[in-house]
Parts: structure tokens; sequence; C-alpha cells
């Protein structure tokens, strides 16, 4: 094989184990548990939400036990892409998200975008960022109309 077919494959395999992390995440947040989210990010990996930026496992540990406890959740990932980075092993990538949610009292629902950036040089694919940007989240007693 030549120099630049295997930089070619190298460069699919990145990008196939940065789109795999998607479905990673979905299934551990629902699986609710929080260390185990945790471990999905790198040590200094950082979680930007609507109310700021958690940095660290600690903190994002802490952050997930807060909203995983008592609830029956799936997360639906749709419209994958990644994109190249200025580093050939972080991957950037991007998704939107359907969220249902059965929690004592309440059923809710919510959508909104996902923006990653991943670490594919070691053993296993890490979240270096990631951005949660949700567009709805709503009770379903309350609905969604504007």
């Amino acid at each position: 094989m030549t120099d630049d077919l295997l930089t070619r494959i190298d460069r699919l395999e990145r990008h196939d184990l940065a789109r795999s992390m998607a479905a990673t995440y979905a299934v551990t947040v629902d699986a609710g548990d929080a260390e185990r989210i945790a471990a999905l990010f790198a040590p200094d990996g950082t979680l930007t939400i609507p109310s700021g930026t958690l940095t660290g496992r600690a903190e994002i540990a802490a952050f997930y036990a807060s909203r995983v406890a008592d609830a029956d959740r799936r997360h639906f990932v749709t419209n994958v892409a990644t994109h190249p980075t200025e580093t050939a092993t972080q991957i950037g990538l991007s998704a939107y998200f359907l969220y249902t949610s059965r929690e004592p009292g309440r059923s809710a629902l919510g959508w909104g975008r996902y923006d990653d950036v991943i670490d594919t040089s070691g053993e296993s694919p890490l979240l270096l960022a990631k951005t949660i940007t949700p567009e709805v989240f709503t009770d379903l007693d309350d609905g969604w109309a504007s």
C-alpha cells in the first residue's frame, strides 16, 4: 500500500471512531452512571451547556449525577457528521439529538444539537470538548407550542 492510501485509511478509521462516540455517549447517558459518562471525557475535557462550562471528569460527573438519577431516558442521535480539525487525531463531530425521559411525576422530551471534539489518538476515543445546545426541553403536560 502507498503512504497516501495508508493516510486515507487512518483518517477514515479516526472519523469512524468519532462517529461511534455519538452512540456511545447516548447509550452511556441513558444507562445513568455519572462516573461512566465522565470517563468518556479526557481528564481535562470540557462540557459546555447553556449555564456554563464544566472542566474535568469530577465536575462533569457531578453534573450528570444530579441529572441522571431516577429517570428512564432515551437519547436518539441523528444527522451525525464528522469534520477534520487542524490536528489529524482530533475529529470534530456535530449531530442532532432527541431526548425522552420518564421521571417520577413527569414525562419530558427535548431536542437540540451536539458539537464535539474527539481525541482518537489513544486506545479508545475520548471527548475533549462537548457542547450541548438544547432547542426545546419541556414537560409533556406543558408541550412545546410557542
